[in-house]
């Protein structure tokens, strides 16, 4: 099979790292990281900018939209979430029109849901600044001939960005009891790292251009994940407090064009446990 150049910006984040785990030989990984950093060796060039990107390579054909600023907290707009969820986009569409684009987006684009379950064609309502920066990025990607455009839920992995509900929950758990807010009953869709990674692939290959829902087999209750960790690991699980936070349940059967999930929630909660 001939050799493909494939672009991926955000390569020293957690899906990039796990995207690059899974390459096949005839891909020639790029990067293109932050300014004054370096990628691994596991790419066949790095660069930290734009320009300097597009003196060096003439030609992609394949471009993982990985790179993201996710405020912290959620609600919050820092001002690089513009250059870097929607500029950075832009210069690439411009740059590369003729690539596949595969953007990872976010199922924060739908805001406080008004019904569920949620599907591709579901309007957003009222999302944060981090959902607006993802429809934008979105709508960028739309102008090229050949996109696929992956609106993720939450991913989990050992890699993942602490200060998250999971990781919180594990390290509970670890230290032998599980702290839950709320009766346990909100609901949330997880997908493990490697399975959004093939997905990811998978876009880049495709041969139509589409928007689909990255998302895992089913959504689990905090009260289920408590229970899968507490037999992991024989914490007790506490409540306390009360619990507002939205639930997200997903249309399951029309969401996962480009592969299904093959890893459970309970192994990959395994996988954090061991590793953590």
């Amino acid at each position: 099979m001939k050799s493909r150049a494939l672009l991926i910006t955000g390569a020293n984040g957690f899906l990039a790292r796990a995207v690059v785990r899974q390459l096949t030989g005839n891909w020639i990984p790029a990067a293109l990281v932050r300014p004054g950093t370096t990628a691994s060796p596991d790419y066949d060039s790095s660069h930290d900018s734009v320009d300097d990107l597009v003196r060096d390579l003439k030609s992609i054909d394949a471009i993982l939209h990985l790179a993201a600023c996710v405020p912290s907290p959620a609600n919050g707009a820092p001002p690089e979430l513009e250059a870097v969820n929607v500029e950075l986009v832009k210069k690439l569409v411009r740059e590369y029109p003729d690539a596949h684009h595969v953007l990872s987006s976010s199922v924060s684009i739908y805001g406080t849901p008004v019904s569920l379950p949620l599907s591709v064609v579901s309007q957003p309502n009222s999302p944060n600044a981090y959902g607006l920066s993802k429809l934008k990025a979105e709508s960028l990607v739309r102008e090229t001939s050949k996109h696929t455009i992956i609106r993720f839920s939450s991913l989990i992995g050992s890699d993942m960005k602490p200060g998250t509900f999971i990781q919180a929950v594990v390290a509970s758990a670890r230290a032998g009891q599980i702290n839950l807010v709320g009766n346990g009953e909100r609901l949330q869709n997880y997908l493990d790292l490697d399975d959004a990674a093939q997905m990811c692939l998978q876009g880049a290959v495709s041969e139509k251009s589409s928007t689909v829902l990255g998302i895992g087999a089913r959504s689990y209750s905090n009260n289920e994940v408590a229970n899968i960790l507490a037999r992991l690991t024989g914490a007790a699980v506490v409540h306390s407090g009360a619990d507002s936070s939205p639930s997200f349940v997903y249309d399951v059967d029309h969401a996962m064009d480009i592969g299904r999930p093959l890893i459970s929630l309970a192994d990959s909660l395994e996988k954090m446990v061991q590793r953590a």
